[in-house]
This record gives structure tokens, sequence and C-alpha cells, in this order.
């Protein structure tokens, strides 16, 4: 049996199979340790790739739409509302150039360095404080979801310049006080 047959031939199948998907996507991007997509041709939809925390892609790569609601939220984080709609309305394929103009991709290389390039940043990410990218990723995640730091008009920058992180952002107050370590053991 081909594979859409199996999951996708009709509407409650698809359901099903969105909804795997969904949960793929969501485990992707809620992982504390940093993901890395790397992105070499023709990228569909590019739902992995919107997922990971960084997309390197090949100087050839063309980037298609994302079509669920999932995606459709990563691609408005990565790209913003007026490039989003762009992308979907005009159901464009971009070019790694274009891509990585408007914030979809954050590097671009020739072809022939791709795999070299994106391990060589793997090797340097995990090289650093794996407790702190998780920390680190916490906050972005606490940031873009109370951007004004709970309604009061102070700014997440200015709850940290202030010194109340603690309180409003318990993971920036995570990785405050004791000792700098190096590393792993960071």
């Amino acid at each position: 049996m081909p594979i859409f047959d199996r999951y996708r031939a009709d509407s409650v199948k698809g359901r099903v199979y969105n909804a795997a998907v969904d949960r793929l996507l969501t485990t992707v991007a809620d992982m504390e340790t940093p993901t890395i997509a790397m992105i070499r041709g023709f990228a569909g939809g590019g739902e992995l790739a919107v997922a990971a925390d960084l997309r390197i892609a090949s100087a050839d790569s063309r980037l298609g739409i994302s079509i669920g609601h999932r995606e459709m939220q990563g691609l408005v984080n990565l790209v913003g509302k007026g490039n989003a709609l762009y992308i979907l309305l005009s159901g464009r394929r971009l070019a790694a150039a274009e891509a990585l103009r408007i914030g979809l991709v954050n590097q671009v290389t020739p072809a022939a360095e791709l795999e070299s390039v994106t391990y060589q940043l793997a090797a340097e990410i995990a090289a650093l404080a794996p407790l702190s990218h998780a920390a680190n990723k916490r906050a972005l995640q606490q940031v873009k979801g109370k951007p004004d730091a709970g309604g009061d008009g102070k700014t997440a920058a200015g709850d940290w310049e202030g010194g109340d992180c603690g309180s409003r952002w318990p993971a920036l107050a995570a990785v405050g006080g004791g000792p700098k370590q190096r590393g792993h053991f960071a």
C-alpha cells in the first residue's frame, strides 16, 4: 500500500497524520538541546527546518510553503507576518539567498561545503555550556510569550536591567549567580 493511501487518503487519516507531524515538530522545537537543520536542494514545506533552532542551507536550496497551523506559527516567528504572507499567498519557492535575506535561514553556504559548515557549527555549539543553551531557549520562549513582561508596561529588557528577572523570568534567574564554569559543566 502506498504511503499516501496508508496515512492521508481521507480526512480522518489526514487529521491523524497531521497531529502526529505537529507532535514531532513541537518535540523538535521544544528540545533543550540546540537543533540545526541542514537544507540541501528542495525543502518542500520546510516544516522540520522551521521547527529547528538554526537553519543552514546550500546556495542551490529552495524552500517551499508551510501549510499547517504549527508550521505557520514557526514561519511567522522566523520571518514576520508580512514575509510569511508573501510566502504563503504567492506560493513561491524561495531561493536560498532570499530565504537568508528574510530570516528563514541563518546561513547560506556553497553546496560542497554545507555538511562541513553545519557540523563545524554543531561542534562549536556542543563545546559550549549545555545548561546555558537550555536556559537561553527557555528564556526566549518566555520573552516570545510575554514580550511586555506581564502587561505592566515594563519591557522584557526593562526587567533585565532592573534586576527583577528572577521573579518574572525564572529561566534567566536559573543561570544567574554562582561561579562561572566552562564547557559541558556550566
